[in-house]
């Protein structure tokens, strides 16, 4: 057995890699982290407390070196920082023990290892160095408090969320990130100093919601200088914490914690940067676990080792590639090939994002919202769904009803619907028009009936909305109440494709119509509208606030992207209500269409399918019935119940796994679910912006390629992809 050394590593840091600070210390000396640190690292003994400490002080002379460090630590900084006035960070790393081979690689590092600073920045910012980084921070975030077990948040529809930063700028890394979890408003102090009006406005403010979160970030290494936190701060902050549940964030020196004893919900992440400002949000909400433990002694109640471990409530996390096994270099040729199909006229702008083994490792928007570029895309620019809405909306309604025993799909859709009996759709069954082999038309046009040879039919529209004119078509443009009801009555009359056999049944038919009769069987059982029963059921427990029907009555215009410019039917450009014409007669809520949302939540939602319908501690979705509807029903059929399958001539790359599920919409999106690969794959544009006669999309195979470039990241990491050159 090897003989084991007990280790106490430092590792060096600089506090901030601006080119400015860098240049300054041209003639100082650090450690090669991307090789040898890494591979100290792999080769420690796991222990149970990995801490972190930043604004530490190191030591300033070789005989104090000797007197404080005992003979079994390795001490690892730059030995002319012992001569020079140069203050780094410094992060001790408590990680168990080296073995020999470790311990001597390790001894190596002062005497043969070193690397100029010039080159610290790229060394410190490489694939290697940056999962270290990401590993090493989410073990040492400490929740040093946790009043009544409140972290992490669970039941997020019935709570209220407000985030304060002090000391950086609102709309910081920190913030960003606690907002994709769920509905926040966000305030901010970005100075040091908070005047008396401002916090009693902030006061009056925050006090009306449930949480507030703080993220405190003006925090130095000072303790003469009360850490560079104001008498102020401490004080909103203190009297804030009377008034509702506050959990505060300190992105510094634990020493500082000291002002803040009294308040219930305590996380120090020992260092302010992007990526500690990513990981406290993951930790509040349960995507990854807190272990951390406080390194020192800060008050009689907070003492060294202090610290409440959390558990993961399975919430989707966000780092880099490399941490699931992807490579940073194979995914950035997505870059270069979305902003090539931007140039060429594919589509405005694009949201791409790519999740793996629970953690969204890609997540990217390009281009602009239109082809004039005046508004660039951003992962909150809200996109028309199309058809993806049949999975993303109906299906899960419908998988729900399922799992409740309110809804059989060995049943006649007539046995939910007794106005089906006596039309030619009376004998048509749940499963098969999920399967879409239920014999109807593709889709319907029944739009037509609403105009005639002059224009739109005065019978049925008005431009002013009002108690007889409630249904929003487009801005400007209403229909009458009973719209809905005259759509519904021309469904139940259309005709059906004609059977090659009488005796035989349908074939596979993709069919809109079927899943606007499963959203009527969804809302006769529910006894309450889709939209409402999704939000109840699915989007508002997810925290999914970008994920909505009707988009306009809760978001700015300007930040959903425009469809088509529609000639035919509406006579403006459609931005804000559903693209599709029949969705919008239904109101812009329909089974087949109307849906609209984001990347990331998307993302979240098929997160929880992946989980087999658990999320964030909830199980939506009993754990049989995904793995049911997403499996391969008939040899003749390769789809699944409502999902798309990997099938020849279909818009997804053939190197998915036989058990991937996903779906395409028409507007140029698309979502894929690949359990075997633990990946999510989600693509979406607005390929249709300003004509519908645009078909690049498809031609090119974009949204195939780029899923293939996913899948080649698993693989080598020099980036090349095959099949791609053309």
């Amino acid at each position: 057995m090897k003989k084991l050394v007990p280790a106490f590593i430092l590792i060096v840091f600089f506090g901030c890699f601006h080119k400015q600070i860098i240049s300054s210390f041209n003639s100082v000396k650090s450690i090669r982290l991307q090789s040898d640190l890494a591979f100290i690292s792999s080769h420690s003994v796991p222990s149970k407390q990995i801490v972190l400490t930043s604004n530490t002080q190191p030591f300033t002379t070789i005989q104090q070196r000797n007197t404080e460090a005992s003979l079994n630590d390795l001490l690892f900084f730059p030995l002319p920082f012992l001569q020079q006035d140069a203050n780094p960070i410094i992060i001790p790393l408590r990680i168990g023990a080296l073995d020999s081979q470790a311990n001597n690689k390790a001894a190596q590092l002062l005497d043969n290892r070193i690397t100029p600073v010039s080159g610290l920045e790229k060394e410190l910012t490489n694939p290697a160095s940056l999962l270290l980084q990401y590993n090493l921070y989410e073990k040492a975030i400490t929740v040093v408090k946790n009043k009544q077990t409140l972290l992490p948040f669970r039941n997020l529809d019935t709570l209220t969320f407000a985030s304060l930063t002090i000391g950086e700028p609102k709309g910081n890394t920190f913030q960003n990130y606690l907002s994709k979890y769920t509905s926040f408003q966000h305030f901010a102090v970005a100075g040091k100093e908070i005047s008396e009006k401002e916090s009693e406005t902030l006061l009056s403010t925050l006090g009306n919601y449930k949480v507030v979160i703080i993220g405190l970030h003006n925090v130095n290494s000072s303790a003469l200088q009360a850490y560079g936190i104001s008498q102020a701060s401490r004080t909103l902050i203190e009297r804030l914490r009377t008034k509702t549940d506050v959990v505060l964030a300190v992105f510094g020196s634990p020493y500082s914690l000291k002002y803040f004893d009294r308040v219930e919900n305590l996380v120090c992440a020992y260092d302010n940067n992007s990526i500690t400002q990513k990981i406290v949000p993951q930790i509040l909400f349960g995507a990854i676990p807190a272990s951390g433990k406080l390194p020192v002694t800060v008050t009689a109640g907070l003492k060294a080792g202090d610290g409440v471990n959390t558990v993961s409530l399975k919430r989707l996390g966000y780092s880099i590639p490399e941490q699931v096994g992807l490579h940073s270099a194979t995914l950035r040729r997505i870059d270069d090939m979305v902003d090539n199909y931007i140039q060429d006229g594919v589509m405005p702008g694009a949201q791409v994002l790519v999740a793996k083994n629970g953690k969204v490792v890609f997540e990217k928007a390009y281009g602009h919202l239109t082809y004039e570029e005046k508004t660039p895309v951003t992962t909150h620019t809200i996109y028309d769904l199309a058809s993806v809405t049949k999975v993303a909306a109906t299906l899960q309604a419908v998988m729900s009803l399922d799992a409740q025993g309110k809804l059989d799909i060995n049943q006649k859709a007539s046995y939910y619907l007794p106005e089906l009996k006596n039309t030619n759709k009376e004998d048509m069954f749940i499963r098969d028009l999920l399967l879409h082999q239920a014999g109807l038309l593709a889709f319907q046009d029944h739009w037509t009936k609403t105009k005639t040879e002059s224009g739109l039919d005065s019978s049925y529209y008005s431009t002013k909305s009002g108690p007889d004119h409630p249904v929003m078509v487009a801005p400007g443009l209403y229909g009458i109440a009973s719209l809905k009801d005259s759509l519904w009555q021309w469904t139940l009359q259309s005709r059906l494709l004609k059977k090659p056999s009488p005796h035989k049944k349908y074939t596979f038919r993709y069919s809109d119509i079927g899943f606007d009769i499963l959203q009527q069987v969804v809302e006769r059982l529910a006894e309450q509208p889709l939209d409402t029963y999704l939000n109840q059921t699915f989007y508002q427990p997810l925290g999914l606030d970008e994920l909505t029907f009707n988009p306009l009555h809760t978001f700015d215009v300007n930040n959903i992207a425009p469809t088509e410019m529609d000639n035919r039917f509406r006579g403006v450009l459609v931005r804000g209500t559903v693209h599709d014409q029949e969705a919008a007669l239904m109101g812009g809520v329909a089974g087949h269409a109307g849906l609209f949302g984001t990347a990331n939540d998307l993302a979240v939602l098929m997160q929880m399918n992946l989980q087999n319908g658990f999320y964030g501690g909830k199980q939506y979705l009993s754990d049989q019935i995904v793995p049911l509807f997403t499996k391969t029903q008939q040899p003749n059929n390769k789809r699944g119940l409502g999902w798309d399958k990997l099938q020849p001539g279909e818009n997804v790359s053939t190197l998915i796994s036989a058990n991937a599920f996903g779906h395409t919409g028409f507007t140029g999106t698309c979502v894929w679910v690949d359990p075997d690969e633990d990946l999510i794959y989600i693509f979406l544009s607005n390929r249709v912006y300003p004509t519908v006669n645009n078909t690049k999309l498809a031609r090119y195979k974009v949204r195939e390629k780029i899923q293939s470039v996913v899948y080649s990241a698993m693989g080598a990491p020099d980036g090349y992809v095959a099949g791609l050159e053309k």
